[in-house]
Protein backbone atom coordinates (compact mmCIF):
# COMPACT_ATOMS: atom_id res chain seq x y z
CA UNK A 1 0.00 0.00 0.00
CA UNK A 2 1.42 3.63 -1.21
CA UNK A 3 0.98 6.07 2.15
CA UNK A 4 2.26 9.28 0.42
CA UNK A 5 2.05 10.93 -2.93
CA UNK A 6 3.52 8.39 -6.00
CA UNK A 7 7.31 9.61 -5.62
CA UNK A 8 8.78 5.88 -6.24
CA UNK A 9 8.05 2.84 -7.71
CA UNK A 10 8.22 -0.54 -5.78
CA UNK A 11 10.08 -3.06 -7.91
CA UNK A 12 10.55 -7.17 -7.60
CA UNK A 13 14.06 -8.25 -7.22
CA UNK A 14 13.25 -9.72 -10.87
CA UNK A 15 12.49 -6.63 -12.71
CA UNK A 16 14.88 -4.41 -11.48
CA UNK A 17 17.65 -7.47 -12.79
CA UNK A 18 15.45 -6.37 -15.73
CA UNK A 19 16.34 -2.99 -15.88
CA UNK A 20 19.66 -3.30 -15.05
CA UNK A 21 20.41 -6.10 -17.72
CA UNK A 22 18.94 -3.49 -20.45
CA UNK A 23 21.20 -0.98 -19.32
CA UNK A 24 24.30 -3.06 -20.13
CA UNK A 25 22.98 -4.79 -23.22
CA UNK A 26 21.48 -1.97 -25.30
CA UNK A 27 23.10 1.29 -26.34
CA UNK A 28 20.58 4.67 -27.77
CA UNK A 29 21.47 3.45 -31.07
CA UNK A 30 19.81 0.13 -31.12
CA UNK A 31 17.41 -0.09 -27.96
CA UNK A 32 14.17 -1.52 -29.13
CA UNK A 33 11.36 -0.80 -26.69
CA UNK A 34 8.64 -3.52 -28.23
CA UNK A 35 8.27 -5.51 -31.09
CA UNK A 36 5.11 -4.85 -31.99
CA UNK A 37 6.40 -1.44 -33.12
CA UNK A 38 5.80 -0.07 -36.67
CA UNK A 39 9.04 -1.76 -38.55
CA UNK A 40 8.55 0.10 -41.82
CA UNK A 41 8.77 3.41 -40.70
CA UNK A 42 12.15 4.90 -41.09
CA UNK A 43 13.30 6.96 -37.84
CA UNK A 44 15.65 7.49 -34.95
CA UNK A 45 15.09 7.75 -31.45
CA UNK A 46 17.01 9.67 -29.04
CA UNK A 47 16.85 9.60 -25.71
CA UNK A 48 16.74 12.19 -22.71
CA UNK A 49 17.08 13.00 -19.21
CA UNK A 50 13.10 13.69 -19.70
CA UNK A 51 10.35 14.21 -22.80
CA UNK A 52 10.14 18.06 -21.69
CA UNK A 53 13.63 18.74 -22.27
CA UNK A 54 14.29 17.05 -25.42
CA UNK A 55 10.76 18.78 -26.41
CA UNK A 56 12.58 22.18 -24.96
CA UNK A 57 15.76 21.39 -27.30
CA UNK A 58 14.00 21.07 -30.16
CA UNK A 59 12.07 24.64 -29.88
CA UNK A 60 15.80 25.79 -29.46
CA UNK A 61 16.83 24.00 -32.50
CA UNK A 62 14.22 25.69 -34.35
CA UNK A 63 14.06 28.80 -32.89
CA UNK A 64 17.67 29.28 -33.22
CA UNK A 65 17.10 29.28 -36.94
CA UNK A 66 14.26 31.90 -36.80
CA UNK A 67 13.54 33.71 -33.78
CA UNK A 68 10.02 34.60 -34.93
CA UNK A 69 8.99 30.86 -35.07
CA UNK A 70 5.06 31.05 -36.22
CA UNK A 71 3.53 27.62 -35.04
CA UNK A 72 -0.33 26.09 -34.87
CA UNK A 73 -1.48 23.98 -32.26
CA UNK A 74 -3.87 22.40 -29.92
CA UNK A 75 -5.54 24.78 -27.30
CA UNK A 76 -4.74 21.84 -24.73
CA UNK A 77 -0.92 21.32 -23.36
CA UNK A 78 1.02 20.00 -20.70
CA UNK A 79 2.45 22.79 -17.90
CA UNK A 80 5.69 22.27 -18.87
CA UNK A 81 5.05 22.01 -22.84
CA UNK A 82 2.61 25.31 -22.33
CA UNK A 83 5.78 27.25 -20.78
CA UNK A 84 8.31 26.13 -23.27
CA UNK A 85 5.77 26.94 -25.93
CA UNK A 86 5.36 30.40 -24.98
CA UNK A 87 9.46 30.96 -23.69
CA UNK A 88 9.80 30.54 -27.82
CA UNK A 89 7.17 31.65 -29.55
CA UNK A 90 5.45 35.22 -29.13
CA UNK A 91 1.67 35.10 -28.45
CA UNK A 92 1.11 36.83 -31.37
CA UNK A 93 2.41 34.08 -33.63
CA UNK A 94 0.40 30.90 -32.47
CA UNK A 95 -2.55 29.96 -34.06
CA UNK A 96 -4.86 27.24 -31.82
CA UNK A 97 -6.55 24.25 -33.74
CA UNK A 98 -10.74 24.14 -33.28
CA UNK A 99 -11.29 21.14 -31.45
CA UNK A 100 -14.53 19.35 -30.90
CA UNK A 101 -16.76 19.11 -27.66
CA UNK A 102 -14.98 16.08 -26.01
CA UNK A 103 -11.45 17.38 -27.31
CA UNK A 104 -11.14 13.92 -29.37
CA UNK A 105 -10.58 15.67 -33.11
CA UNK A 106 -9.14 18.63 -34.58
CA UNK A 107 -11.93 20.43 -36.44
CA UNK A 108 -10.83 23.20 -38.50
CA UNK A 109 -7.25 24.86 -39.03
CA UNK A 110 -6.64 28.27 -38.27
CA UNK A 111 -7.15 31.21 -41.09
CA UNK A 112 -3.65 32.12 -42.07
CA UNK A 113 -2.89 35.54 -44.59
CA UNK A 114 -1.44 34.52 -47.80
CA UNK A 115 2.16 35.95 -46.40
CA UNK A 116 2.38 34.39 -43.29
CA UNK A 117 4.82 30.79 -43.07
CA UNK A 118 3.83 27.64 -40.29
CA UNK A 119 6.88 26.50 -39.24
CA UNK A 120 6.05 24.45 -36.49
CA UNK A 121 2.62 22.24 -36.19
CA UNK A 122 2.43 21.08 -32.27
CA UNK A 123 -0.12 18.75 -31.43
CA UNK A 124 -0.46 17.16 -27.66
CA UNK A 125 -2.96 13.67 -27.13
CA UNK A 126 -4.96 14.00 -23.95
CA UNK A 127 -6.98 11.57 -22.23
CA UNK A 128 -4.92 8.25 -23.16
CA UNK A 129 -6.11 8.58 -26.65
CA UNK A 130 -4.90 9.91 -29.68
CA UNK A 131 -7.07 12.89 -31.36
CA UNK A 132 -8.41 12.31 -35.07
CA UNK A 133 -5.73 14.23 -36.59
CA UNK A 134 -6.89 13.47 -40.19
CA UNK A 135 -7.61 17.19 -41.25
CA UNK A 136 -3.89 17.74 -40.67
CA UNK A 137 -3.32 15.17 -42.98
CA UNK A 138 -5.15 16.43 -45.76
CA UNK A 139 -4.03 20.05 -44.67
CA UNK A 140 -0.42 18.74 -45.40
CA UNK A 141 -0.63 17.49 -48.64
CA UNK A 142 -3.44 20.60 -49.91
CA UNK A 143 -0.40 23.43 -48.41
CA UNK A 144 2.78 21.66 -49.07
CA UNK A 145 3.70 24.18 -51.43
CA UNK A 146 2.43 26.55 -49.35
CA UNK A 147 4.24 25.56 -46.07
CA UNK A 148 6.90 23.59 -47.53
CA UNK A 149 9.14 23.60 -44.24
CA UNK A 150 6.31 23.44 -41.27
CA UNK A 151 7.60 20.52 -39.47
CA UNK A 152 4.64 18.43 -37.63
CA UNK A 153 5.25 17.39 -34.27
CA UNK A 154 3.12 15.31 -31.17
CA UNK A 155 2.90 14.75 -28.12
CA UNK A 156 2.19 11.15 -27.51
CA UNK A 157 2.50 11.49 -23.42
CA UNK A 158 -0.94 10.71 -23.10
CA UNK A 159 -1.57 9.10 -26.36
CA UNK A 160 -3.34 5.94 -27.74
CA UNK A 161 -1.63 2.41 -28.17
CA UNK A 162 2.09 2.41 -28.39
CA UNK A 163 2.03 -0.09 -31.36
CA UNK A 164 2.72 2.78 -33.57
CA UNK A 165 5.44 4.86 -33.28
CA UNK A 166 3.96 8.18 -34.82
CA UNK A 167 -0.38 8.38 -34.80
CA UNK A 168 -0.91 9.46 -38.04
CA UNK A 169 1.88 9.56 -40.83
CA UNK A 170 2.32 13.18 -41.55
CA UNK A 171 3.92 13.90 -37.58
CA UNK A 172 7.64 13.96 -38.66
CA UNK A 173 8.94 13.90 -34.44
CA UNK A 174 6.77 12.07 -31.62
CA UNK A 175 7.73 12.99 -28.23
CA UNK A 176 7.38 10.09 -25.37
CA UNK A 177 8.02 10.14 -21.55
CA UNK A 178 9.24 7.20 -20.24
CA UNK A 179 8.48 7.93 -15.97
CA UNK A 180 7.41 5.46 -13.83
CA UNK A 181 3.50 6.53 -13.95
CA UNK A 182 3.72 6.55 -17.97
CA UNK A 183 3.89 3.79 -20.66
CA UNK A 184 6.63 2.75 -21.55
CA UNK A 185 7.62 2.79 -18.31
CA UNK A 186 10.97 3.57 -17.59
CA UNK A 187 11.35 4.74 -14.16
CA UNK A 188 12.15 8.21 -15.57
CA UNK A 189 13.53 10.05 -18.70
CA UNK A 190 11.94 10.12 -22.44
CA UNK A 191 12.59 9.92 -25.67
CA UNK A 192 11.59 11.33 -29.11
CA UNK A 193 11.23 9.55 -32.41
CA UNK A 194 12.49 11.93 -35.90
CA UNK A 195 11.73 10.33 -39.26
CA UNK A 196 15.21 10.03 -40.72
CA UNK A 197 14.90 13.06 -42.96
CA UNK A 198 16.14 15.55 -40.21
CA UNK A 199 19.49 14.37 -39.99
CA UNK A 200 20.53 18.41 -38.92
CA UNK A 201 18.11 17.83 -35.89
CA UNK A 202 19.08 14.64 -34.65
CA UNK A 203 22.71 15.71 -34.91
CA UNK A 204 21.86 18.69 -32.62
Amino acid sequence: MILTTLDYLPLSLESYCQHFFNILLYNHKTIKLSRSLDQEVDYQQILGYSCRSLFETTLLFFYQQNPNLKIMTTPLHHTSFRNIIEKYVKTENIYLFEMDDNYQKIQSIPNFDDDIQIDLCIVTHTFGQDLDTSILQEYQEKHLERHPNCIFMEDRVQGGRFSKIFSNSCFDLAFYSTGMDKKPCGLGGGFVCIRSQYDDLTNY
